[in-house]
C-alpha cells in the first residue's frame, strides 16, 4: 500500500485529510478551540499518508476517492474503490440474455426456417412447385432438428419455446393462404385455419395483458392439428408436382382432417385456458388469505 501512493498523490491525500479534520471541527462547535479535533485527526492524516487503514475513510470522502482512483495506477485499488464503475462496465460487456438465446443453435435453425417463407411463397406464385416442395421439406427437417438438438445439447430456452411455434404458424398459415390464392386448397379450409389462429392470438393477448397467467403451452390436439396441416400442405405441393391418384386421395383426407381438428382444437384450447386462469386466480386468493 505505501508504495502505491506516489509523490503526486501524497499532497492531495494530505489536503483531503486536513479538509476532513476541518469539517469535523465545524460539526462540533464546542471543540472548536483545537483541544481535541486537531490531535484526534492527526493520526488519521498520518494513516492516510502511511496507507495503514485508509480504505474506510477514503470511501467516506468522495473527493478523496476520485483523487485516489486517478492517482493510483494499479487495478486492484481502483476495483476496490470504484466498484460501482466496475460493475457497470461488466454489465456493458456481458451480452444480454436475449442475444445469448438467439445465438443457440436450435434457435438459429428456427430463424433459418423463418427465412424460407418468402422463397416458398414466390416459388408457388411463379408456378415452381418443385422448388417450393424442396424448401418445405427442408423447413420440416429443420423443425425436427431444432427440437432434437435443444434436448440433446441442453439448449432449451424460453425464447425457443415461443419462437418455434410462431415460426411453424407463420409458415403454415402463409402457405395455406398462398395455396388458396392458387386454387390448390379450398378457401373454406384456409378461413378456418386463419380464424382459429386469430382467435387464439387475441384471447392469449388479452389474458396476458389483464391476468397473471403466463402458461400458453399448446395442447395435444393443437400439436396433432399442426402435424395434419404439415401433411396436408406437403400432399398439396406433391400433387402439383406429381399428379398421382394416391396423392390426391391423401390430400383430400388430410384437408378434411385439418378442417375438423382446427375447430376442435380451438374450442379445447379456449376451455383449457379458462381452467388455467381459474387455477391461477385461486392460488392468488389462497396466498392473499395466508398473508
Amino acid at each position: 500500500m505505501p508504495e502505491t501512493i506516489d509523490r503526486w498523490t501524497r499532497p492531495r491525500l494530505a489536503f483531503c485529510a486536513r479538509s476532513e479534520a476541518k469539517r469535523g471541527a465545524q460539526r462540533r462547535p464546542d471543540q472548536a478551540n483545537g483541544e481535541a479535533s486537531g490531535p484526534r485527526n492527526q493520526p488519521q492524516a498520518k494513516a492516510f499518508l502511511e496507507g495503514k487503514a485508509a480504505i474506510p475513510a477514503l470511501v467516506r470522502c468522495q473527493r478523496l476517492r476520485l483523487v485516489f482512483i486517478r492517482g493510483c495506477k494499479i487495478g486492484v485499488h481502483s476495483s476496490i474503490l470504484g466498484a460501482a464503475r466496475t460493475r457497470r462496465s461488466r454489465k456493458l460487456r456481458t451480452p444480454k440474455p436475449l442475444l445469448r438465446q438467439l445465438r443457440s443453435f436450435p434457435n438459429m435453425l428456427t430463424l433459418l426456417r423463418l427465412s424460407f417463407i418468402p422463397f416458398v411463397v414466390s416459388s408457388i406464385l411463379e408456378g415452381h412447385y418443385l422448388i417450393a416442395l424442396i424448401l418445405f421439406v427442408l423447413a420440416g427437417i429443420s423443425d425436427a432438428l431444432d427440437g432434437v438438438l435443444a434436448r440433446s445439447l441442453g439448449q432449451r430456452t424460453k425464447l425457443g419455446e415461443y419462437l418455434d411455434p410462431i415460426a411453424d404458424k407463420l409458415l403454415l398459415s402463409t402457405l395455406f393462404l398462398v395455396l388458396a390464392v392458387s386454387h390448390a386448397i379450398p378457401w373454406r379450409i384456409t378461413v378456418i385455419v386463419f380464424g382459429r389462429d386469430i382467435i387464439i392470438l387475441v384471447v392469449c393477448t388479452l389474458v396476458y395483458a389483464t391476468t397473471p397467467l403466463r402458461d400458453f403451452s399448446p395442447t395435444l390436439l393443437g400439436k396433432a392439428n399442426t402435424v395434419a396441416q404439415i401433411t396436408a400442405v406437403g400432399a398439396t405441393l406433391l400433387s402439383e408436382v406429381r399428379p398421382w391418384l394416391w396423392v390426391f386421395a391423401l390430400k383430400s383426407v388430410m384437408l378434411w382432417t385439418v378442417f375438423a381438428l382446427t375447430i376442435v382444437s380451438a374450442l379445447h384450447y379456449v376451455y383449457l385456458l379458462g381452467v388455467r386462469l381459474r387455477a391461477v386466480t385461486a392460488s392468488e386468493r389462497a396466498g392473499a388469505r395466508s398473508a
